[in-house]
């Protein structure tokens, strides 16, 4: 009977957890579509926010709204979600800090070798997307061409949000599209829904399935496998330390290498960066370099596990 309970518990807990995400996720571009329309008005409605001019003049209300959005919809439901599980009134209480792993002591080399792991993904994950672009997209027809053409209005959109002309501009932007997603994202999929699938499932499953979770969370197809790869990555390091700083900083470390590249990359270049990367496919120092850098992940992975085991 007491089998029966837990077994019950677990089931309730696991499902409360998605439905909670799922209702998140349904919500969220939802909303943040709403208060877009609020701030530009009918432009919206005649598609002109699509046009590089008419985009460019409303950067400053869609950087508010990206910010706010996230803390509103993600970070504050996560740790409302999470107090109220714990029993607690207050959503910032030590107890809920704890729970999700907000409360230092943290392991340093972990810290670090967090970060590390993302700098050593970035070649594989080119090399999926290079993958992608050679072989899926041709193969699928009309529904590649389709991915593609999402994948580059959604670059469009980012690099127009993106752009800065100022060093204090250059670094709001940081605070926008690296720092916030990597402190409200990590609340929300690894303090509180990965935190409670791995109490009802295997910590593998836990990590794959709120990795996928992420994933989807992003509505870009085209990048789909590899934030799953990332998800799963960042979902795993926290496993490892138990503390959520170090997935925050992991995933305000890949945030940040993304900008640079959009900053150091000239928009008219990205249908030439695309054929670049499928050439690069007949490189062998490329394929030296990624060889490389995924042995390196899979020692510091290895090493992680170690850190696992010793404590």
């Amino acid at each position: 009977m007491q089998h029966f309970s837990q077994s019950k518990r677990r089931f309730v807990l696991f499902w409360h957890t998605t439905a909670a995400l799922a209702v998140l996720m349904l919500l969220y571009p939802l909303i943040g579509n709403f208060f877009i329309a609020w701030f530009v008005g009918a432009e919206l409605e005649r598609g002109a926010l699509l046009q590089p001019e008419m985009l460019r003049s409303f950067v400053p209300s869609l950087r508010i709204v990206q910010m706010v959005g996230q803390v509103l919809l993600l970070a504050f439901p996560a740790l409302l979600l999470a107090g109220w599980q714990r029993g607690c009134r207050a959503p910032w209480s030590p107890e809920v800090r704890m729970w999700m792993g907000l409360q230092p002591p943290f392991d340093g080399g972990v810290l670090v070798a967090g970060a590390g792991g993302i700098i050593l993904l970035q070649p594989l994950l080119s090399l999926i997307a290079a993958l992608q672009e050679r072989y899926l997209w041709p193969a699928l027809g009309e529904a590649g061409r389709e991915v593609l053409q999402q994948q580059e209005s959604m670059e469009l959109f980012l690099r127009t949000i993106a752009d800065a002309h100022s060093l204090p501009e250059a670094l709001f932007v940081l605070a926008v599209l690296a720092v916030t997603p990597a402190i409200t994202e990590e609340l929300l999929f690894r303090g509180y829904v990965q935190r409670n699938y791995m109490q009802v499932l295997s910590p593998a499953m836990a990590i794959v399935l709120s990795g996928l979770l992420f994933a989807f969370f992003h509505l870009s197809a085209a990048n789909l496998l590899p934030l799953a790869l990332l998800g799963c990555y960042i979902g795993y390091i926290y496993y490892c330390s138990g503390n959520l700083f170090v997935p925050m900083v992991a995933h305000f470390t890949n945030n940040a290498l993304a900008l640079i590249v959009l900053w150091f990359t000239p928009q008219e270049h990205t249908m030439a960066m695309q054929a670049e990367r499928i050439a690069l496919l007949l490189s062998p120092a490329w394929w030296f370099l990624v060889v490389g850098c995924t042995l390196l992940f899979w020692r510091l992975m290895r090493w992680l596990t170690d850190r696992i085991v010793r404590h």
